[in-house]
């Protein structure tokens, strides 16, 4: 039994080391959970934090269709579009680039390593916003697009003379391309005045109640992804002021008329979100519901795609 035993270890130490080297996938099964979505014309872009982003056709909105999946290195937080490209905040394995010129077909063009936790990113022109988990807010150089030049990072703000340390997990950019969103990591969000891109200023700070991990914003529209607390609306007219509208965490439905509840669309926990005219998109870790925000005081929702296809609203 002793030499049995001797022998199961020896092979456990040398042999086992050498065939696992020599495996070779063939094939995967299943849906990935997603985690961040944003979208280009009909092009949708679903990332998963295992380490690949879905593409999926939504000409039309209630009936998506995947194509093609890109690998990536590291553990892909989020997506911008930029220019042609597709930038990536990878974690520790920084931003990767995408060439996007065909949107339903993307190609991996290069990596740039920040020694950093890189969370999320945002652009405004040549300048480039990193969401840093470890190092706060960085800005960095987008002359050359396909690599981005770190130029420095800024790691506290001052409320009411009070230093706070900033921790960012999401940043999002206005469409003015004069203030950026940034969530501090905690259950706030600050905003920043970047009409000059390269030295951002304090405006005003919000709480939100849960920590923000997307955020999303249309005109005086701010959409924000809330984790377990699901999906939050907000009316920013007044960035001085910003005025909660609708939270979307579950809504149960009545399929066959006879006055009971059937089903209940849950959305398990928000990652990312994504607006495609009326219908927004929230990527739960399960997979994803399209919400009905046609009136941004009473959300709806219009489709529920779980793991397994087809999906299971009709």
């Amino acid at each position: 039994m002793k030499k049995l035993l001797a022998v199961i270890i020896t092979w456990t130490i040398f042999m086992a080391p050498a065939m696992a080297q020599e495996l070779e996938r063939i094939g995967e099964w299943g849906t990935p959970p997603y985690h961040h979505i944003e979208q280009t014309g009909t092009a949708l872009y679903a990332v998963s934090e295992n380490g690949w982003i879905d593409v999926f056709d939504v000409t039309e909105a209630a009936s998506p269709v995947r194509g093609d999946r890109v690998r990536l290195a590291g553990k892909p937080y989020a997506l911008l579009f930029h220019n042609e490209r597709a930038y990536v905040s990878s974690g520790w394995a920084g931003i990767q680039m995408l060439d996007v010129s065909d949107p339903l077909h993307p190609v991996l063009t290069g990596q740039v390593d920040l020694d950093s936790d890189v969370r999320d990113l945002s652009a405004v022109g040549n300048t480039l916003f990193i969401a840093s988990r470890d190092n706060g807010l960085g800005i960095a150089d987008l002359s050359d697009p396909d690599h981005p030049s770190l130029i420095e990072y800024v790691s506290e703000f001052t409320i009411d003379d009070t230093v706070t340390e900033l921790l960012t997990d999401t940043i999002v950019t206005l469409i003015d391309g004069t203030t950026l969103f940034v969530s501090d990591g905690t259950y706030g969000l600050v905003v920043l005045d970047i009409t000059d891109p390269r030295a951002p200023t304090y405006v005003n700070y919000s709480t939100t109640g849960y920590i923000v991990l997307e955020l999303l914003v249309e005109d005086d529209l701010l959409i924000a992804g809330l984790g377990i607390g699901g999906v939050y609306l907000f009316d920013i007219t007044d960035l001085t002021n910003i005025v909660g509208l609708d939270n979307f965490v579950s809504e149960s439905v009545d399929l066959d008329g006879d006055g009971s509840n059937d089903y209940t669309y849950q959305v398990n926990y928000t990652y990312g979100i994504q607006k495609h005219g009326d219908a927004l998109y929230i990527a739960d870790g399960v997979g994803f519901e399209v919400l009905d925000i046609s009136d941004t005081t009473d959300i709806g929702i219009l489709h529920e795609q779980l793991n397994e296809f087809p999906p299971r609203m009709p």
